[in-house]
Formats: structure tokens, C-alpha cells, sequence
């Protein structure tokens, strides 16, 4: 899959393109279905399959107080996309200039001339253009004037409920993860790089990983199951979110403690790879107590991951 920064930098026209447009926060479920029929569309008719999207969030330039935490940044965006046998992904940068493109005028300049689409895919909520003026409805009937066809994905629903990256965003900052995974497609992921903490786990006697990551969205603070993977290992690992209160700490932190594995991880890139939250965190008594509840922990993980 080819990666172009911005349509300034696409040397030459496509070919029969199909073409998807949006932000496809997470990669969910919805979003697998459009890319799917994308990739469907331009193989049948000898094209290109083409993801057309921004960065960074519109919102975080447009009302950065209300952009929300982002699930997937763009590296991890775009190798999602390439597993499902896309083509190309245009990656635009969002700006408030490009914000003021009247809805025609995106259609015309960005979706007419500067992709030549000839099939425009897009989720039943789209909406484009100034102050997302513009509708699955508006685009239908532009397209009919450029000259692209628009076919409006229906949402995909789980348990009757519509998915969506801000469902996702609410469940995963409730620590609902299976719920969350369920919706992703696959499982909640972080990663990052080992750096040296406090050495408080080590001196309990449960020494972790102590995550430095560019992760934006946190699931909420506790105690998780999790799947470590270090280059070709994966590992059973139980990961603590917070501030680790019954010392008085501050600063959130992301701390995995790897079971069964002895050895140095500093300056290691790692990925967790979320299962399922185990109990919120709590401030306890005293350290003794604190090393009872880990203890607890880890046989309650370790069962669960060993159920699969």
C-alpha cells in the first residue's frame, strides 16, 4: 500500500478510482465494511482502491477543547488499512483554510479533479465540507453533477446499537474492553517504549515495564489482562493504568508486569494488547496489603488468559 502526504504530492491521475473519505478513527468494524467494498468496486473494474483522509483530527484544529483522544494513531491507522489489501491513502493535512471549502467546492477540487474518483464510498453519517454542511444526500447529488457514483454504507450494529469511534472512545474510558474489542475487530492496543520508573514493582516484588507511550486515549485507570508482545514474543502480562494512589503518586503511568519472564526491557518497543479489565484501582492500606491484592491478580489473570 502507497502513503501520500496531502494531494500536492500525487505525481500522477488514478486510474478508475474507488474512493473512501474520512477520519476512520480505530479502524472498527463500520470502517472494515466500507474498505471492503472499496477494494471490491476497483478490483472489478480495474482501479484503484483509495483512502482519502486527514491528519491531524479536524476538531483539533477547529476546537482542539473538544477534540476527542484518538484510538489509532496514523502509522497504526494506515497498517490497519493496508491489511485489508487497500491500494492507497492519501493523508491530508487539516487545516482551518482547508476547513472553509464550501461543500461543492470539496467536491469538485478534492473529490472531482484532484482524485478523479469514479466511485465515492462513504458511512450513512458522512457529512463534509464548511462546517460539515454537506450530506450523503448533497454528496449524491454532486456526484451527479462531477460525474462519481456515491454509495452510502448502512452501519454495521452490534446488539443494536450502531458502531461508531465514539462509542468506542466511551467504552474503552469506562474499561469496558471486551465490549470494545468486540467493535474494534480485534483487540485494544497501546505501545510504546520501556523506560525506568521508580523501581517500586521490582521491591514489591512484581517488577514491571514502565510504558512511555503517544498513546492518546487511555482506557480507564485499574488493573488489566493483556497480551505483551515483545518482537517475536508474546507474553501473559498484567497491566496497571493510574497513579498508584497508596503511594501518593501523581503522574499517570502504564505499568506491565510480564509473568513467568525474567530480563532487562529498557529501551524495548512493546505492544499491549488489551483482554479484559479485572478490578478498578484502588488505594490500600498499607504495601503489604497492596502485595496481597497483586498476588490475587496475577492468578486471576493468568487463569483467565490461559482460558484463551
Amino acid at each position: 500500500m502507497k502513503v501520500i502526504r496531502g494531494l500536492k504530492n500525487v505525481q500522477s491521475s488514478f486510474t478508475r478510482p474507488a474512493v473512501t473519505l474520512g477520519n476512520f478513527d480505530g479502524v472498527h468494524i463500520g470502517h472494515q465494511r466500507i474498505f471492503r467494498r472499496v477494494r471490491e468496486w476497483a478490483s472489478s473494474h480495474g482501479g484503484e482502491s483509495i483512502v482519502y483522509t486527514f491528519e491531524p483530527h479536524p476538531l483539533k484544529v477547529l476546537a482542539p477543547d473538544r477534540a476527542p483522544g484518538i484510538i489509532t494513531d496514523f502509522e497504526t491507522k494506515a497498517a490497519l488499512m493496508a491489511e485489508f489489501g487497500l491500494d492507497i491513502v492519501i493523508s491530508e493535512p487539516f487545516t482551518i483554510e482547508f476547513s472553509r471549502m464550501s461543500p461543492h467546492q470539496f467536491a469538485k477540487q478534492v473529490i472531482g479533479e484532484g482524485l478523479g474518483a469514479r466511485a465515492v464510498f462513504v458511512g450513512h453519517n458522512y457529512r463534509f465540507g464548511s462546517g460539515r454542511g454537506g450530506s450523503t444526500t448533497t454528496l449524491q447529488a454532486l456526484g451527479a453533477e462531477i460525474g462519481f457514483t456515491v454509495e452510502v454504507i448502512e452501519a454495521v450494529t452490534v446488539d443494536g446499537s450502531a458502531v461508531s469511534s465514539s462509542v468506542i472512545r466511551g467504552l474503552l474510558t469506562s474499561g469496558e474492553i471486551r465490549r470494545a474489542q468486540a467493535l474494534l475487530g480485534r483487540p485494544f492496543t497501546i505501545r510504546g517504549t520501556v523506560i525506568r520508573g521508580e523501581d517500586r514493582g521490582r521491591r514489591l516484588g512484581f517488577p514491571t515495564a514502565n510504558l512511555a507511550t503517544s498513546q492518546d486515549l487511555l482506557p480507564a485507570s485499574g488493573v488489566y489482562a493483556a497480551r505483551v508482545r515483545r518482537q517475536d514474543q508474546i507474553l501473559d502480562g498484567a497491566v496497571n493504568i493510574g497513579t498508584n494512589p497508596t503511594f501518593e503518586g501523581a503522574e499517570l503511568t502504564v505499568e506491565a508486569h510480564l509473568l513467568d519472564f525474567e530480563g532487562d526491557l529498557y529501551g524495548e518497543s512493546i505492544s499491549l494488547e488489551f483482554v479484559e479489565r479485572i478490578r478498578e484501582e484502588r488505594t490500600f492500606s498499607s504495601p503489604e496489603a497492596l502485595v496481597a491484592q497483586i498476588q490475587q491478580d496475577v492468578e486471576t489473570i493468568r487463569t483467565l488468559l490461559a482460558s484463551g
